[in-house]
């Protein structure tokens, strides 16, 4: 098995997870379990940066 380079666009931080996946050990466990592939789960987290789903936007943290 080889691990591929994924491409970085964006810095991801535990904010963004904080506020993005409030369900996060979820996901980390799909992710590590080959249930979720790691690429898919990148894009997913940077579409809902920003989004009517971050609670930043909702107003719900900073």
């Amino acid at each position: 098995m080889s691990i591929a380079t994924i491409p970085t666009k964006i810095k991801f931080t535990e904010d963004d997870i904080d506020n993005c996946w409030p369900h996060y050990k979820s996901y980390f466990l799909e992710v590590l379990n080959n249930e979720y592939n790691i690429e898919r789960a990148r894009e997913d987290l940077q579409s809902l940066i920003g989004s009517k789903y971050d609670l930043r936007v909702q107003g719900g943290q900073s």
